[in-house]
């Protein structure tokens, strides 16, 4: 299965260590400046994305997350 990961909010000073640390495909970096809107322009994005990426699932992560040491694939893994 293939996963579309959305990171609405991409504020820097939280976003730089999780892209950082992301070792996921099929990653939508959504800024909070020109692109997005708001959260309902966010899961708009997404699911353009998705679609656009062949994706079996969609998840919409938080800006505040951490990812560990697998960079997020421990999560994709669970998922499929």
């Amino acid at each position: 299965m293939k996963v579309a990961w959305v990171l609405p909010y991409v504020h820097r000073e939280i976003g730089e260590e999780c892209i950082r640390r992301c070792r996921m495909e099929h990653l939508l970096l959504v800024d909070n400046t020109e692109t997005n809107w708001g959260v309902a322009r966010s899961e708009n994005l997404g699911m353009d994305f998705m679609r656009e990426v062949d994706a079996d699932w969609i998840v919409f992560l938080s800006a505040a997350v951490r990812f560990g040491p697998e960079g997020g694939k421990d999560f994709e893994r669970a998922l499929c």
